[in-house]
């Protein structure tokens, strides 16, 4: 490349020297050929896009124009050549952006048919009625009356935007048959017959609304928010009505009240082939899209509703429908939903009881509620005396009572730490007034209470053992949410393994899992959360599942200190899975009743559903029997799928294989795929690429969060995507604002001129313009204010060099203001093309400033393009923490599938924020592995909170209970063919751990062999399982007095020893060396034990290439990983038997499952040998002593030599 800076020094021609390995240009072998610096780079950079294009191949096709492109480009004259990259940018861009609409014909191909509509369906001549664009009649058929409706003046062909409205109508038709809801059409078919293109859908009884009297504030505020609500379903099905009116809204016929949109899709011969009554459509309709344009009419239906019966019952209402009508767009409805329900609920609430308290030294005043409610507690002692509290959000009445007489009655401030609702008390609305008075009156007050809390037993005789028995799973789920807004994540520093320009990295460990925003501001702080002291900010760019940056550092955070990472907008996070919680509690997630499927004592029932796929069609992925059974299932019966996935079933295998035939073959347009970790999403999510591009389909992902991306996924996240859509749409601007302007009467040579003077001009006086107001601003340090001025210089100069052609005349920037030298170069432009007029040159800027704007909202990261993002991908992908902080409002929409992967780990608030959305849900994980990570102080708040709840309900998974529930039972499926671990491995997990569930795990004869173990090895080394027994070691007791801190000395020398081994075999260790993934991993079943052996690993003399290969981490990070040799170290050793968490059979599951070829367990032969020791590692210890020594054996860790 030839590029130049514009500088005062002279310099030398470093070309040759700076060239590189860059191809030889024509000029090169011919002097004559002289060409411009200019001209030399656009002949490389055309070379460069004709091999990305074209991906190296001799001959392949490029895209039409783009070809003609290129060969200018690459002119052998360079005066053929584009004059520099700006200008082959342009015209690369214009040939990307064409003006006119290409419409792809082959997509109304599909739905075509040979039958005729009148003739299929017959009409009942009494309700023919007909226009001149379409024709609409009843016929009855099967004892169903059918709307039917045909346009028989509308041909394929006609323009691209009728036959792209044909298409829009079909494909969404389509989506609505494939989700039916009760406030849509029920429609029956709909395609492109020989008459015409038409549709069918059931005939629907009811009264429009045009014609009905509301006359109830009641059924007023009903009827707004089954409106607002039936919208927002069909917007979250990706369809629009555009003509919306209160013709098309049709009421029930009788109680209890709804809604039906009707006459979604109508089809015009003129325009766009839209239909749109501009009576409820806002007066700048042609700006905003079809979704936006239901939203405006939904308020206004809403505003002449309330009219009618008078705003004054509809406060709420009144204020969102003001507010909704003065936005330049309305862009939810969820302020409209929000003030119906809160109007609704006020018409139909009874009077609040109310009391008045009074006694001596009470202050006047009232108890503030928590809108509207009151917090009640009530202790009875074995005295007969009985204490109430009554919390409000600010102080709490106490009341103790003995008999009829009053102990104590006093007002006290509430304590920070009752302020969780759990610790409130039972919530209930009512009113207290306190009055200070010598004559006590509680008696009214005291006579509510015990009528209302009649069953609360003393506080002496309560009973400590919990029962699980008719416990409510949704009073679970709103303890767990409400304790969740105190737990901040927290992670524990380890070494500071390198330093940046302004950020220290540090190595980290994190009890449960955490993500952020790309956008996030995230402070690091010491321990107390969000009110501890600051100590940096948290680098989003340099974060990794092992490693954090902290820039901006207060002072140097110690090793093993314990940070917490506070995202500002954490309160945001916290509040989206509130709100998922409460949404699927209150019965209104896309699945109404979906909480219903988690709570054990409910006898649900499978809904059969019209997915059945081809038996080709299955057997293309390559599933064996089971998964092939399982799919097939899933599809068939729901809404909820249950799939339980033991270790190395294929679980990513068969989620990709799922999405890719809903989307090509089912016609899913919305598939959102979550996990509780990086590794389960960003599996699925490369499966997803590699399936779809094996077959050449094309697939629309959107990759959620900041944390974990791999190199194959960033160009799928948004800031990626939103980084190519800036360069694309500058690439393109001349097209698109010639396109723009054309419309507008402009002329194109007058838009080009304007674009290229904002570009070499306009773009240097705004940045001259800002670079000003910051000298001005006091808060500029003086080290800045030199920047600056620097700056300033060197811009102004370029400026002065630039000006001239644009203005005719040099120009003195002392003197003179940037931006109002752009003005007189503005009315230049007229001088140039006297044809123009200044209206025209008005439009030209108008449109280049809409352009600009948008450009500059897609560099700025602006929530809107989020969600843009959000509603053109067919598949989103994230981590349940990740989806619920992103700005992205995907609660706003809907999605045909939501499938989220390691379910078994999720939290209830973790789950609700995806499965709320998904009309079709499929949860896969399997409960035999790790439960969700809840952090023992909040397991023993939920006990308080929930006193009847035993501790293993509150740590269980929501997936176990509906795998186990009887829907589960009836519907859930399991994997049992596993391609991971070699089959002693596999037999010896599968019988301890599986067979007792009555699952039978068996190796696959698919199970790609490794072929790196056929080296010839020592005897420990070629045996597929070895248990090392350290008994006999001077140091095979554990160490640490702490529960949680314990460390095994003679199992950190003993996996030492085995790496030592492992490293001699060079030949093979060279192989296990070339892998990208590391191949060895140790498995601690203690942090403390982890960092014993990073210590001395890092201590040894290991090779670079060999370190690479280890990877050292605790079991509870370890769930969805898998190596090649996997050593477990067991720690636990005492004279007590005591296992410790190592008697938990799903760590022990996860710890020996990850290994495919060869599995080391280092312990004491005697503590886990002995029948006092309660853990299932006893019996995996038995099984190993029972099995061929050729397959496993029990060996001193003297052996390892």
């Amino acid at each position: 490349m030839s590029a130049q800076i514009a500088a005062d020094e002279s310099v030398g021609d470093w070309l040759e020297a700076l060239r590189g390995y860059s191809s030889p240009l024509p000029e090169d072998a011919d002097r004559s050929l002289a060409g411009t610096a200019r001209e030399r780079d656009v002949y490389q950079l055309g070379l460069i896009a004709r091999e990305v294009g074209t991906l190296g191949e001799e001959g392949a096709d490029l895209p039409e124009g783009v070809a003609a492109v290129l060969d200018k480009a690459t002119a052998r004259l360079p005066s053929d050549r584009y004059s520099d990259a700006q200008a082959f940018a342009d015209a690369f861009g214009s040939a990307l952006s064409p003006a006119e609409v290409d419409f792809d014909q082959s997509r109304l191909d599909t739905h075509e048919v040979a039958y005729i509509p009148f003739v299929r369906w017959p009409a009942d001549q009494n309700t023919l009625t007909q226009s001149d664009r379409r024709t609409a009649y009843v016929s009855r058929d099967g004892g169903m009356d059918l709307m039917v409706k045909v346009w028989p003046a509308i041909r394929r062909g006609q323009s691209p935007a009728i036959d792209l409205a044909m298409l829009a109508m079909f494909e969404g038709v389509a989506r609505l048959r494939a989700a039916p809801v009760d406030c849509l059409p029920q429609f029956e078919a709909a395609g492109l017959s020989p008459v015409g293109p038409f549709l069918v859908c059931r005939h629907a009884e009811g009264m429009p609304l045009s014609g009905a009297v509301v006359a109830e504030p009641i059924e007023v505020a009903e009827v707004v928010g089954l409106i607002a609500g039936a919208v927002d379903t069909l917007h979250g099905l990706d369809c629009a009505h555009g003509d919306l009116s209160p013709a098309n809204v049709l009421l029930a016929p009788a109680p209890p009240a709804g809604v039906r949109l009707i006459d979604l899709f109508d089809l015009s011969p003129a325009g766009s082939g839209a239909v749109r009554n501009l009576a409820y459509a806002p007066e700048d309709w042609e700006r905003l899209t079809a979704a936006q344009i239901d939203r405006y009419a939904a308020v206004r239906i809403a505003r002449d509703l309330i009219a009618a019966v008078g705003v004054e019952h509809f406060p709420a209402l009144d204020n969102a429908i003001r507010d909704d009508l003065a936005r330049p767009a309305v862009e939810t409805l969820e302020p409209l939903l929000a003030a119906s329900r809160h109007d609704l609920d006020r018409l139909r609430a009874p009077p609040i009881p109310r009391f008045a308290v009074t006694a001596r030294g009470l202050p006047d005043a009232e108890l503030l509620s928590d809108s509207g409610l009151l917090h009640v507690q009530i202790r009875r002692f074995r005295d007969d005396r009985v204490e109430y509290r009554i919390a409000g959000i600010e102080q709490v009445l106490l009341l103790r009572m003995q008999g009829n007489l009053i102990e104590r009655c006093v007002v006290e401030p509430l304590p920070f730490d009752a302020l969780r609702s759990g610790k409130r008390g039972t919530p209930l609305a009512f009113a207290v007034r306190t009055a200070n008075g010598n004559r006590d009156e509680v008696g009214g007050f005291v006579a509510f209470l015990e009528e209302t809390f009649p069953d609360v037993p003393p506080a002496e005789t309560r009973s400590h053992t919990r029962r699980s028995d008719g416990f409510a799973v949704a009073d679970l789920w709103h303890t767990l949410i409400d304790l969740e807004e105190d737990f901040i994540p927290s992670v524990t520093l380890g070494d500071r393994i390198a330093d940046t320009a302004d950020a220290a990295i540090f190595e980290y460990e994190a009890d449960r899992p955490f993500d952020f925003d790309s956008e996030s501001d995230v402070e690091v702080r010491t321990r107390d959360g969000g009110r501890g002291r600051l100590i940096g900010k948290l680098d989003l760019r340099d974060l990794s599942d092992r490693s954090l940056a902290i820039r901006l550092m207060s002072r140097p955070p110690a090793q093993g200190e314990v940070v917490s990472l506070v995202d500002r907008r954490a309160r945001a996070s916290i509040d989206r899975r509130r709100r998922g919680v409460d949404r699927i509690l209150s019965g209104k997630s896309e699945i109404p009743d979906l909480i219903d499927y988690f709570e054990p004592r409910r006898d649900k029932r499978t809904t059969a559903f019209d997915l059945a796929p081809g038996d080709k069609e299955v057997e293309a992925y390559g599933l064996n029997p089971g998964q092939r059974e399982a799919f097939r299932a899933i599809l068939a019966a729901g809404p909820v799928g249950l799939l339980q996935g033991p270790p190395g079933t294929g679980k990513t295998r068969f989620i990709g294989a799922l999405v890719h035939w809903l989307v090509t073959e089912a016609g899913a347009r919305k598939i959102l795929v979550a996990s509780q970790s990086h590794e389960a999403v960003n599996g699925a999510a490369e499966e997803l690429i590699k399936l779809f591009g094996a077959r050449g389909d094309r697939i629309a992902l959107l990759r959620v969060g900041a944390k974990g991306l791999t190199s194959r996924l960033r160009p799928y996240h948004s800031t990626t995507l939103r980084e190519r859509y800036q360069r694309r749409f500058e690439g393109g601007l001349k097209a698109r604002l010639a396109a723009a302007g054309g419309a507008a009467g402009v002329a194109r040579p007058l838009l080009n001129d304007l674009v290229d003077l904002d570009r070499s001009l306009g773009l240097l006086a705004r940045r001259l313009h800002t670079l000003a107001a910051t000298l001005a601003d006091a808060n500029t340090t003086p080290d800045e204010a030199r920047r600056v001025r620097d700056r300033s210089r060197a811009l102004a100069r370029t400026f002065a060099q630039a000006a001239p052609t644009w203005l005719g005349r040099e120009v003195d920037m002392e003197a003179e203001q940037p931006l109002v030298l752009v003005e007189e170069a503005h009315q230049q432009l007229l001088v140039r093309h006297p044809r123009s007029s200044p209206a025209d040159l008005a439009m030209a800027r108008r449109l280049l400033a809409l352009s600009r704007e948008w450009g500059e909202t897609l560099g700025s990261g602006h929530r809107n393009f989020e969600e843009f993002l959000a509603k053109t991908r067919t598949v989103i992908a994230g981590t349940c923490v990740g989806l619920g902080q992103t700005r992205i409002r995907l609660e706003a929409g809907s999605f045909d599938w939501v499938i989220v992967d390691e379910a078994a780990r999720c939290t209830a608030g973790e789950l609700a924020v995806p499965l709320q959305l998904g009309r079709r849900v499929l949860l896969v994980g399997d409960h035999l592995q790790l439960p969700p990570m809840i952090e023992k102080p909040m397991v023993k708040a939920a006990e308080e909170a929930l006193p009847r709840v035993p501790q293993r309900e509150i740590i269980r998974s929501d997936f176990e209970r509906a795998f186990t529930s009887s829907y589960g039972k009836a519907s859930g499926q399991v994997l049992s063919e596993q391609y991971r671990m070699v089959e002693p491995i596999c037999e010896l997990v599968s019988g301890t751990f599986y067979a007792p569930h009555g699952i039978s795990l068996t190796t696959s004869r698919k199970r790609a062999r490794d072929l790196r173990f056929d080296h010839p090895l020592p005897e420990i080394l070629a045996r597929p399982i070895t248990w090392i027994d350290t008994r006999r070691s001077r140091h095979s007791a554990e160490s640490g007095r702490s529960q949680k801190w314990k460390w095994n000395e003679a199992e950190a020398e003993a996996t030492l020893r085995l790496l030592t081994l492992i490293a001699a075999q060079q030949a093979f260790a060279a192989d296990l060396a070339r892998d990208e993934e590391q191949t060895i991993g140790i498995i601690c079943m203690y942090k403390k034990q982890k960092q014993e052996i990073e210590r001395r690993f890092a201590q040894s003399p290991f090779d670079a290439a060999f370190r690479r290969t280890v990877k050292i981490d605790t079991v509870d990070s370890y769930q969805g990983k898998e190596n090649a040799i996997v050593i477990v170290s067991l720690v636990r050793a005492n004279d007590g038997f005591d296992a410790g968490h190592v008697r938990s059979p799903n760590r022990c599951n996860v710890a020996l499952s990850r290994a495919r070829e060869r599995l080391y367990i280092l312990g004491h032969g005697a503590m886990w040998s002995d029948r006092r020791c309660r853990s299932p590692m006893r019996t995996i210890y038995e099984r190993i002593g029972g099995m061929d020594h050729a397959q496993a054996k029990i060996v001193g860790m003297e052996m390892i030599r």
